[in-house]
C-alpha cells in the first residue's frame, strides 16, 4: 500500500543540512508557492536527511508520512524486558532512526547491540501499577472478589400490665321495717407480654464487576451468583460502593467494608416450599388467630 503524503510541514527549530530530522520536529502546515525540497529519503539506510539547512518556522514540501522517523540515532531510550511477572527497564541509545512499531537496534552503555521493536508508549494511564503492587480491580469491567460474612442478632421484647377496679355500695334504711344494702363491684386487669428474637449468618464468596468509578475513586460494584443444587436453587446478588484502600492484595473486599451495601439472598426448590407456612396457617396469621 503506497504512503500518503503530507500536505507541507513548517520547521519548528533550526535543521541543519546532513541531520536526519524526526517527525517531532515538524507541524502540519498549509503549502506556499516558494515551498521547496529540503528533505530526501535514504533506501540504504533507511533514514530522511536534510539536503539544505531550513531556517525555523520556513514551510517545506513534505515526504510521505512513512518515512518520518520517530527517534534519531544517539536518543536516549529505554530496553524494557519481562521477567515473569516483573518488568526490567535498563537505559540504552539508539544505533539508528526508528519509527514506532518497527524494530530498530540499541546500544547499551556497555556497547553491546541489540534488535528491539520500537513501542510508541508502554505507559498507560489508564491501568497502571508500580512494579511492587499488587493486582487489584481499579477501573470499570474490572473483577474484584467478595467475601461475604454477615452475621445479624436481633432482640425486642415488651410487657404490659394494667389494673383497674372500681366498686359501687348503698344502704337504705327505714326504722325497723326497712333495711335493705346493695353493693356493686367492677374490675379488669390485662397483662400482655411480647418478645421477639432473629438471628441470622451468611457465608460466601462471590465475584462482582466494576461498574463505575466515582470522582474520589470508589468503585461501584454489583454482580450475582447462581447455585443449582439437587433441584435447589440459590440467588445471590449484591451491590454497592467500595474505597480502593479496602481492597486487600490479592484482591478481595470483606463485605462489611462496602457502602450502601445492597446483598439479596433467597431460594426456590422443595427445601425452602418446606420451610413455607401452609396456606391455612398463613390465612390464620392474616386473620390475627395464630
Amino acid at each position: 500500500m503506497a504512503a500518503t503524503a503530507l500536505a507541507c510541514l513548517a520547521a519548528l527549530a533550526a535543521i541543519p543540512a546532513g541531520a536526519t530530522p524526526v517527525r517531532t520536529d515538524f507541524a502540519a502546515a498549509p503549502c506556499s508557492a516558494e515551498v521547496r525540497p529540503a528533505l530526501r529519503y535514504e533506501p540504504a539506510t533507511g533514514a530522511v536527511r536534510a539536503v539544505r539547512d531550513i531556517a525555523a518556522g520556513e514551510t517545506i514540501a513534505a515526504p510521505p508520512a512513512s518515512a518520518l522517523p520517530d527517534v534519531r540515532a544517539g536518543a536516549p531510550l529505554y530496553l524494557v524486558a519481562r521477567a515473569g511477572t516483573a518488568l526490567v527497564e535498563r537505559a540504552v541509545t539508539a544505533a539508528q532512526p526508528g519509527r514506532a512499531g518497527q524494530p530498530i537496534f540499541v546500544r547499551t552503555p556497555e556497547g553491546r547491540v541489540f534488535a528491539a521493536a520500537l513501542s510508541d508508549d508502554l505507559y498507560r494511564q489508564d491501568n497502571w501499577a508500580a512494579l511492587a503492587s499488587d493486582r487489584r480491580a481499579s477501573a470499570v469491567g474490572d473483577i474484584l472478589t467478595v467475601v461475604v460474612l454477615e452475621n445479624s442478632t436481633a432482640a425486642h421484647s415488651a410487657q404490659i400490665g394494667t389494673r383497674r377496679g372500681n366498686r359501687l355500695s348503698g344502704d337504705i334504711s327505714a326504722g325497723t321495717a326497712l333495711n335493705e344494702s346493695a353493693t356493686l363491684g367492677l374490675s379488669g386487669q390485662f397483662d400482655g407480654t411480647g418478645q421477639m428474637s432473629r438471628s441470622g449468618r451468611m457465608i460466601a464468596q462471590i465475584s462482582v464487576r466494576v461498574d463505575q468509578v466515582y470522582p474520589n475513586g470508589d468503585l461501584g460494584i454489583s454482580g450475582a451468583q447462581v447455585l443449582n443444587i439437587s433441584g435447589e436453587r440459590t440467588n445471590i446478588r449484591i451491590r454497592g460502593r467500595v474505597r480502593p484502600a479496602d481492597i486487600a492484595g490479592n484482591n478481595t473486599v470483606p463485605s462489611a467494608r462496602i457502602a450502601e451495601a445492597v446483598i439479596d439472598y433467597d431460594g426456590t426448590g422443595f427445601v425452602s416450599r418446606s420451610a413455607r407456612p401452609g396456606l391455612v396457617q398463613r390465612i390464620f396469621r392474616f386473620l390475627g388467630l395464630m
